[in-house]
């Protein structure tokens, strides 16, 4: 099992793992709360610049806002990044007004795709599939005004 994302977060240790487990770790109680599940398994989580809300990134292509009370508040399925192919990776990254989130699938093939949704309403605002060249690694501008990806 590999861990997506640690991060401390609501006074715990957020943990999201590749096997789908969504946990907290309370230091204090020295216990684990499994607080979602996603059947399909993970490939990215990142939680929103204000902390408001976390972005998971399936194994078989949905997006999933969570919010702090651990309901998935939206769900949007994206384009295959390659016809045929399964994901193997993926990553995702905030614009840093929390108002976007980029999502970056990468195919058996080694090709990705990369898709932008807005947070509200939470829809594809953009979509490119099957880029050859394009890595996972993707980050937003500090200002927000552009996304670069390796």
């Amino acid at each position: 099992v590999k861990v997506v994302l640690a991060e401390v977060e609501l006074g715990a240790l957020f943990l999201a793992t590749t096997c789908g487990a969504v946990l907290l770790l309370d230091p204090e109680r020295r216990g684990v709360e499994e607080v979602g599940a996603v059947e399909a398994g993970l490939l990215s989580a990142r939680w929103s610049p204000d902390g408001e809300v976390v972005a998971l990134l399936t194994a078989d292509s949905h997006v999933l806002l969570m919010g702090k009370e651990w309901d998935v508040i939206e769900e949007l399925v994206l384009e295959m990044p390659a016809e045929g192919s399964s994901e193997v990776a993926g990553r995702l990254t905030w614009r840093g007004d929390g108002q976007l989130v980029a999502a970056n699938v990468q195919a058996a093939d080694g090709r990705c795709g990369l898709t932008i949704l807005r947070r509200d309403p939470f829809e594809v605002v953009a979509s490119v599939g099957a880029v050859e060249g394009l890595g996972l690694p993707i980050d937003w501008q500090p200002n927000g005004r552009h996304l670069y990806g390796v």
